[in-house]
């Protein structure tokens, strides 16, 4: 871990590692392309309980993302949400940090979105 730490209301939570944040992605996060009017947007969210969204801030801070941590009731429940919709967030950011990481059906999820956002990128940029 790094020695780098972002501040709680507690005590400071240290910024964790990429293999750390890959664990997270695996067990909270999801892959989706959304449908808006003719394009389609693809987006990366990590969902948690609300006790852990400084781990969200952490984990944004380390992968250098400009997103807001959303918190949110639903049903009862109290969530904290990090999404990922930039593009160059997606490239620069989140796909090397997380290329080689994950294991099992997570990895097959998070490859067949990298690639058809990979494909879609290409097709705008020959058209």
């Amino acid at each position: 871990m790094s020695s780098k730490k972002v501040s709680c209301e507690t005590n400071a939570i240290p910024i964790p590692s990429l293999d750390f944040i890959a664990g997270v992605v695996e067990t909270h996060g999801s892959f989706y392309v959304q449908k808006i009017g003719r394009s389609r947007v693809s987006h990366f969210r990590i969902k948690i309980h609300m006790d852990e969204a400084k781990l969200l801030e952490a984990i944004s801070t380390k992968l250098g993302l400009g997103g807001t941590v959303y918190r949110y009731r639903h049903g009862g429940r109290k969530y904290a949400m990090l999404v990922v919709r930039r593009k160059n967030e997606i490239v620069d950011k989140l796909i090397p940090a997380l290329d080689g990481r994950l294991l099992g059906s997570k990895r097959k999820e998070y490859e067949k979105w990298r690639n058809r956002f990979y494909k879609r990128d290409l097709l705008k940029r020959i058209s």
